[in-house]
């Protein structure tokens, strides 16, 4: 009985050890400025913005829903806004990169998505003149496990548009509102 609660108290000890380390751990990624993805405070000069959509309803579901999360508000109005994003012509196409010499069929492609963007003063000045975001990632394909990596392209399109969403959001942090 004695050994037994000797290797609880060996346990316990281990158990406070690696609490202690994680936490110091913790605290370190904290002091040097590191937080996950999408968990970096906003800082937006503009405080009410505007998202105008015409063709590009994914990407505008996912900025709202960080301006949310960051509790930047959005109004329904342009007039209302201090800044106004407009996203047009969202888009995702593959490209072959490489193709089996034995069958003939793609061994690996390339996911594309690209959304063009502009942000403005409610009165029509440019604050970003239109431009075109594009984003890629590379993936491989593997007949046999067809169910997975479709599953696997699904993942990487929603990634793409988080990236997309979060690039977006950094360049409204840039502009300055008057």
């Amino acid at each position: 009985m004695h050994r037994h609660s000797r290797a609880a108290c060996e346990h316990r000890r281990v158990m406070r050890s690696g609490f202690v380390l994680m936490m110091g751990l913790i605290l370190a990624l904290s002091a040097c400025g590191f937080h996950l993805r999408g968990s970096r405070p906003m800082k937006l000069q503009a405080t009410k913005i505007f998202v105008e959509v015409r063709g590009a309803r994914q990407i505008a579901a996912e900025i709202k829903r960080q301006l949310e999360i960051n509790e930047v508000p959005t109004v329904a109005q342009p007039n209302d806004a201090e800044a106004i994003l407009s996203l047009t012509n969202e888009r995702f196409d593959r490209r072959v990169l490489s193709v089996d010499p034995r069958t003939g069929k793609w061994r690996e492609f390339e996911l594309g998505y690209e959304v063009d963007l502009a942000i403005s003063k409610p009165d029509g000045e440019d604050l970003v003149k239109r431009d075109t975001l594009q984003i890629s990632r590379d993936h491989s394909f593997d007949e046999t496990a067809v169910v997975s990596k479709f599953e696997e392209e699904q993942q990487l399109r929603e990634e793409m548009m988080r990236d997309a969403a979060e690039t977006i959001l950094r360049r409204l942090e840039t502009i300055e509102a008057h």
